[in-house]
């Protein structure tokens, strides 16, 4: 699905109603202008759902963005969901979840309003970001992996959990942990700038 065009005029998805992705990755809901500055932006409203085991929203260009006002759910194992593909800029303003063992990925400049959460799934933080700009984060079990850049503090605790460093970076930034969470770190990472305050 298509939004925008060669004058940038905004998209919506508006009404109620859901978007069920299936199991294949060529899955996309996607703003793309067809100019090259592809300027515009998609709004997600409320009354809309995007669900399933793979998929993609996003903006295919940096000058491009995306607001979602409404829940996009990766409730299916096996996938990941993308929202973002490292490009356009990302608000959240409703709900980012991963659910049932799904995968989401939120691989953007994001912007947290609303709330992430995840139970015994997985979240991927990339692009570039800072803990203070996830915003409500909520977990229980499952796993949190940092694929982008961190800049800045990263302070884990019982209530966040333990995190992974999975091919990710933190920049000029404090970590530490405390009520037995740890970040953990297995291979090709970044620290640069980092000062370790644990452990």
């Amino acid at each position: 699905i298509y939004f925008g065009d060669t004058s940038n005029t905004a998209g919506s998805l508006t009404g109620n109603g859901t978007v069920l992705f299936g199991a294949s990755s060529n899955n996309y809901l996607q703003n793309n202008s067809i100019q090259g500055d592809g300027g515009s932006t998609l709004i997600i409203s409320p009354g809309i759902t995007i669900s399933g085991q793979a998929g993609y929203v996003f903006n295919n260009y940096s000058t491009g963005s995306i607001v979602n006002q409404g829940i996009i759910n990766a409730d299916i194992a096996g996938g990941p969901l993308y929202f973002g593909n490292g490009t356009g800029i990302l608000t959240n303003a409703g709900t980012l979840e991963a659910t049932n063992g799904g995968t989401l990925t939120i691989n953007e400049n994001e912007s947290n309003a609303g709330t992430i959460s995840e139970t015994n799934s997985t979240v991927n933080l990339g692009g570039s970001f800072t803990q203070a700009g996830i915003g409500t984060f909520s977990r229980s079990g499952g796993t949190v992996n940092i694929t982008g850049t961190l800049t800045g503090d990263l302070s884990l605790n019982a209530t966040t959990g333990s995190w992974n460093l999975n091919g990710g970076t933190i920049l000029n930034g404090t970590v530490t942990t405390s009520g037995g969470a740890s970040l953990n770190i297995s291979g090709s990472e970044t620290l640069d700038g980092v000062t370790l305050g644990s452990n």
